[in-house]
């Protein structure tokens, strides 16, 4: 068997231990958007809060991507850690069965973030 072959093989035996069903291990897919930051406080604690209790909605795994690292956002200390402050850019990448509507439904939410200002 060919290394990737192999490796194809390890994924779809992972995402069924996982749970997946045999339909959802081989029907994987990735997206990933640009998406800016708005709100003008930045991602700080309660929004990034409300942003990681939508991202877990997803079955797909999600990140933000900077040029300091890659943050997962289902991880409220990640997302504080990504430091998106106001105007921050991020690629927001998602891999998994639900990859294009999560980060379409999720761009849209960041852009949505602006009733969290406390100014």
């Amino acid at each position: 068997m060919s290394g990737l072959a192999e490796l194809a093989t390890r994924a779809v035996e992972a995402a069924l231990a996982a749970g997946a069903s045999d339909a959802e291990a081989y029907v994987s897919e990735t997206a990933r958007r640009e998406v800016r930051v708005s709100n003008k406080l930045g991602l700080h604690a309660r929004p990034a809060a409300h942003l990681v209790k939508h991202v877990r909605t997803f079955r797909s795994e999600i990140w933000f991507v900077t040029n300091d690292g890659r943050y997962s956002a289902s991880s409220l200390i990640d997302v504080l850690r990504a430091n998106l402050d106001c105007g921050a850019t991020a690629t927001l990448e998602a891999h998994g069965t639900d990859a294009e509507e999560a980060v379409e439904r999720l761009q849209k939410l960041l852009g949505e973030l602006d009733k969290f200002d406390e100014s």
